[in-house]
């Protein structure tokens, strides 16, 4: 693939973004799976922004391949972190609250309300009827 440079003018939440061409003015769009070695995790962790840099191959006037211009790091400097890496880790050794792991409980004692709850927060939230709804719904 012959890839060239590009600039990221658009992303969208559901998974389409939109390049530019500097040399042609070309616009295209491409999908979040054309990048390569995404994984399925946000887009700003692996550093596709607006105004960011990439690289891109085309075939036929599509898209057929995007890599980020710069290796992808967080503020800190290190690569962003995926589920798939989390999980590997030992769980002493991750963030607090980044994974919840069932072999490290968050909470080692109950707590009992002082007295009974206000009505306004036993009826807070909303219950639908499980009974009313049609397949589709």
């Amino acid at each position: 693939m012959n890839f060239q440079s590009g600039k990221v003018l658009r992303v969208e939440n559901w998974g389409l973004a939109f390049l530019e061409d500097p040399k042609t003015s070309q616009v295209y769009p491409f999908t979040f799976d054309l990048i390569q070695g995404y994984g399925g995790e946000s887009v700003a962790k692996i550093g596709l922004r607006v105004g960011g840099s990439v690289q891109f191959a085309v075939n036929k006037g599509v898209v057929s391949a995007v890599r980020l211009a710069a290796a992808a790091t967080s503020a800190r400097g290190k690569p962003p972190l995926t589920l798939a890496a989390l999980l590997k880790e030992p769980a002493s050794q991750l963030p607090a609250q980044r994974v919840l792991d069932p072999r490290q409980p968050l909470a080692d004692r109950s707590w009992t309300p002082p007295g009974p709850l206000p009505p306004a927060l036993r009826n807070f939230g909303y219950f639908p009827d499980l009974t009313n709804l049609w397949p589709g719904d």
